[in-house]
């Protein structure tokens, strides 16, 4: 969202995977996917909310690859 409001997501994507890796965390370096003109964080996990009683969340890995993009496209246009 920063990098979309500052108009520089190619630097704001490139900040991220750097503060991941200089951070020494245990954590998979942010992969990002663009879907019809936006820019998403590819999720490696599912937070589980579901469980509370709710649907999966729109880019939850537990959907299957062709909901979660046809999902993504129809959020695009409020991430541009």
């Amino acid at each position: 969202a920063f990098g979309r409001a500052r108009g520089e997501l190619r630097r704001a994507t490139a900040l991220a995977r750097e503060l991941v890796a200089s951070s020494g965390a245990p954590v998979p370096v942010p992969r990002f996917v663009d879907v019809a003109g936006a820019r998403f964080l590819v999720r490696t996990s599912c937070c589980l909310i579901y469980r509370a009683g709710g649907d999966l969340c729109t880019s939850c890995p537990r959907r299957p690859a062709d909901q979660r993009r046809s999902l993504l496209e129809r959020a695009a246009p409020d991430f541009r």
